[in-house]
């Protein structure tokens, strides 16, 4: 699997990458820029990132553009619905609001920090990026 986190806070990337690095290739991102140049890189070069966790409140570019970036990429790019990164909200904004927003602007999923590594592998395999065997464990 091919993982890209996207968070302005250091420690809450090192925290996803301790739970992820085990399933596949992850790649970090500290702001929404630097995330969307990497998402377009990796989707030219034909290796998708198959899961993004995206942090939504960041500096400059937040997580609801970057998910939009993200999403209208995929579109230009004749991406099927079927074929699209999986991404996951990954911030302590879990009001209604954002996660609406969220959920409308194309996430797959939400999860409020502080993110527990139970939590994360269920919505992995809600999400039918794990098998039903694999466990947080």
């Amino acid at each position: 699997m091919k993982i890209l986190l996207v968070d302005d806070v250091l420690t809450n990337i090192l925290l996803l990458k301790s739970y992820l690095a085990a399933l596949g290739e992850v790649e970090s991102a500290q702001d929404g820029k630097t995330a969307v140049e990497l998402f377009a890189r990796a989707l030219e070069a034909g290796e998708p990132f198959d899961l993004v966790c995206l942090d939504i409140m960041m500096p400059i570019y937040d997580g609801h553009w970057t998910l939009k970036q993200m999403r209208q990429i995929e579109e230009k790019t004749g991406v099927g619905d079927d074929q699209r990164s999986k991404i996951i909200m990954v911030t302590a904004l879990a009001n209604q609001k954002d996660v609406l927003k969220a959920l409308e602007d194309g996430c797959d999923s939400y999860i409020a920090k502080p993110v527990r590594k139970q939590v994360l592998f269920e919505r992995l395999q809600q999400l039918n990026l794990l098998a039903e065997d694999q466990t947080a464990e």
